[in-house]
């Protein structure tokens, strides 16, 4: 499973995204979660559904049931119709919190999905969902009545009616009642304002099942793995060989050792330390290396077995470079390698196409080109390296790209096209080389965090708003924008940059 910003676990962040509708964050939780069913309960014994009803989370609600409407495979134990310990459905709980959205949203709710794939006629599940019961015996108008829930009981009681004769006639040369008129538009408003959502989960939707494939291609691998002639010297692999068998388990695998032992290195082969049982485990997901110092200075072609591989993390190493054979692993997204001795990236890792997260920091590298083509980029950290330019960071594509860190390097201007990145939050650039920001970095509108300390920049008055850190940015933006409009901006020509005199900042003062 891949971790998103700052590390934290996708399934925590799906929980806290439908709470408080960060539909971004749940998009790519929905997406990306590895198991996360629709009948997954939290801590709480509740589905997503629940919580979402239970706080009146209607945008939430409508995105869950256009996900798993779209993904039988997620649903097997069931989706809306799920209940809690005291059999209270999600329907219940949002008739009982009174939030007419999400039991509109409810109650239309469809397993073929909502909106374009719906016919004026189709059925929903609202009427087997308003039959259900509770232990005690209340349904979902129940608690609505019990609680005056005006609004929802009269939206219960209108879905319930029959249309009368006066609405049955069909005025319409299709044949439509009003009533059936009626409901269709409401339909189609829900479609309208769900159609973004549904082209955005295309792609993500694509990729979701591609993995599903994959992870049953990885159970057989797993099979293979019982019939292996040599045992695993590693206990964490052998560990992982016992429950090899359990496909919808996270596969996971953290070794790390601070001092040579009985099996560091594995097999006492020092140019190869690492147990060969490692590479056969095909259903890997995330991968965590550290070995004591000096020890792993490469690492095998082997490695590109591991094709179900998402996270691979080798920082505190020795290494000098990093295998081609990443490019074989078509589902990675985070890579860390900090804290090595890497002079270069290699040019196979632009075919990761998948990469969210990399981290290089601390290393000799010189230039990020290999990942020009990398557009699926949430975090980058290469600060500590050998850097003179940005070049290889193709910002233009990078909207997805919220932190960067490229302090302690030779960097000497920042370029104009870091205004391309709509969510870029934080950018660290300290003790590099800069003596000017450029006027496009106003263009940046999420920015907290600017910090290039230890930088000779000319401008004093833009060393003092950088002085007051994420309090002074505001202003800082608005003296940039200004001054840019003067012609002092930025150019990508060095020897065309203006800088404002300190007489002028005298006067601005």
């Amino acid at each position: 499973m891949s971790r998103r910003k700052g590390g934290a676990d996708p399934r925590d962040q799906f929980w806290a995204a439908v709470e408080s509708q960060k539909m971004d964050t749940l998009r790519w939780c929905l997406s990306n979660a590895t198991g996360l069913l629709a009948s997954t309960q939290n801590d709480e014994g509740l589905t997503s559904f629940m919580v979402a009803a239970k706080g009146g989370k209607w945008k939430s609600m409508q995105m869950l049931i256009d996900f798993y409407a779209r993904s039988k495979e997620n649903r097997p134990s069931g989706w809306v119709e799920c209940t809690d310990e005291n059999g209270k459905t999600a329907l219940m709980m949002a008739a009982e919190e009174g939030s007419v959205k999400c039991v509109d949203f409810l109650l239309d709710a469809q397993p073929q999905g909502r909106g374009e794939n719906r016919g004026v006629n189709a059925p929903t599940l609202g009427p087997e969902l308003l039959k259900q019961k509770d232990r005690t015996g209340k349904t979902a108008f129940d608690y609505a009545k019990n609680n005056r829930r005006k609004d929802v009981v009269s939206l219960i009681e209108d879905f319930l009616r029959p249309p009368s004769e006066d609405e049955a006639v069909a005025d319409d040369p299709d044949g439509i009642s009003s009533t059936q008129k009626s409901k269709a538009k409401k339909r189609a408003l829900a479609a309208q304002s769900g159609g973004d959502m549904l082209s955005q989960h295309k792609e993500q939707d694509a990729a979701h099942l591609k993995k599903v494939e994959e992870e049953r291609a990885a159970t057989a691998a797993a099979e293979a793995i019982q019939k292996r002639d040599r045992p695993p010297v590693w206990p964490e692999i052998a560990k992982v060989d016992s429950t090899a068998d359990k496909s919808s388990k996270i596969c996971e695998v953290s070794v790390i050792r601070d001092s040579p032992g009985s099996d560091c290195p594995a097999h006492g082969d020092a140019a190869n330390p690492c147990d060969p049982a490692l590479w056969d485990l095909a259903m890997l997901n995330r991968l965590t290396l550290k070995l004591p110092k000096g020890m792993l200075t490469q690492l095998p072609s082997a490695i590109g077995r591991l094709t179900a591989l998402q996270v691979l993390v080798v920082s505190g190493n020795a290494l000098s470079k990093l295998p081609d054979e990443l490019s074989t692993l078509p589902q990675l997204k985070i890579l860390e390698a900090q804290d090595n001795n890497l002079t270069e990236l290699p040019s196979a890792l632009s075919k990761c196409t998948k990469l969210q997260v990399v981290k290089v920091g601390r290393n000799q590298i010189t230039s990020l080109e290999p990942m020009s083509g990398l557009t699926e980029l949430t975090i980058v950290h290469a600060d500590g390296n050998k850097l003179d330019s940005m070049d290889g960071l193709n910002f233009e594509k990078l909207s997805r790209l919220s932190e960067l860190c490229l302090s302690n390097n030779a960097i000497d201007e920042i370029s104009d096209e870091i205004g391309c990145c709509p969510v870029l939050a934080s950018i660290k650039m300290a003790g590099c080389s800069i003596t000017s920001i450029p006027g496009a970095i106003t263009q940046l509108k999420k920015v907290k965090e600017l910090n290039l300390d230890n930088n000779p920049l000319k401008d004093n008055k833009v060393k003092k708003y950088l002085d007051q850190g994420g309090k002074g940015l505001k202003d800082l933006w608005k003296y940039l924008e200004k001054n840019a409009k003067k012609g002092g901006g930025g150019k990508k020509n060095k020897k065309k940059k203006k800088v404002v005199s300190e007489s002028e900042d005298e006067d601005e003062d």
